[in-house]
């Protein structure tokens, strides 16, 4: 499921958010998902699926698009989405690191650095984790901290695009 919310359609963006990841986490209770920011112009709708680039993972958010390196990162995972399902494992591993990342159970307990991912993210106070349902649970990950729990978390072999 991919949903778009146009900021400028909209009074306040980060009140429909909210909104919705309460309707989504009660109703449906996700194992896994994720959320990022992008202009439209950059097709978010074909971007979850890892068919374009995009600089989801960057604080210089421009006009000309894609660094090389998100690039590859994009069609690295397209290549999981796309032809090996069974080894994706969303169920307790991550496609990548995002602004907002939903999870379960089964990702706050795998081992990470002789903890668990829930206490890696609580010690080295990474973003900010909340419990939405008793199966859900929201990760906020700053812009400027993405980049290094991505190699914390890629050298434990927890997020599915390597780089």
């Amino acid at each position: 499921m991919s949903i778009h919310i146009d900021e400028f359609a909209v009074d306040d963006p980060g009140a429909v958010l909210a909104k919705l990841l309460d309707l989504i986490a009660t109703t449906l209770q996700p194992i896994y998902g994720i959320g990022y920011s992008m202009p439209y112009y950059w097709g978010p709708n074909t971007f979850d699926q890892g068919l374009i680039a995009s600089r989801y993972a960057t604080e210089d958010r421009t006009f000309y698009g894609a660094p090389p390196e998100i690039g590859r990162r994009s069609r690295a995972f397209s290549r999981t989405f796309l032809a090996n399902a069974s080894e994706r494992r969303l169920d307790v591993r991550m496609r990548d690191i995002f602004e907002l990342n939903l999870l379960s159970e089964g990702h706050l307990a795998q081992p990470i650095n002789g903890t668990t991912l829930k206490d890696f993210i609580q010690r080295q106070r990474i973003g900010r984790l909340n419990q939405l349902t008793p199966v859900t649970w929201q990760w906020n990950v700053p812009l400027a901290d993405i980049e290094p729990v991505r190699r914390a978390l890629n050298d434990a072999d927890f997020i599915i695009v390597k780089g």
